[in-house]
């Protein structure tokens, strides 16, 4: 995954794509990125191998 990526998140009730923004390397402890923002934001968080404190965070912005 890169940043301009498009992701599809799709539910039985609506479909929605989001342009990918941001990716990083963030803490374990850090949950600033999960803050309220104005915009419609997609946030996935997962391990990385053998970096137990770290996690990847990518980041991703609803498109029309």
């Amino acid at each position: 995954m890169e940043e301009g990526d498009i992701l599809t998140y799709k539910t039985k009730f609506y479909t929605r794509n989001y342009k990918v923004d941001n990716i990083k390397v963030i803490y374990e402890t850090d949950w600033s990125l999960l803050q309220p923002t104005k915009e419609n934001k997609l946030t996935l968080i997962t391990c990385i191998s053998d970096k137990r404190n770290q996690r990847l965070c990518v980041q991703a912005t609803e498109i029309e």
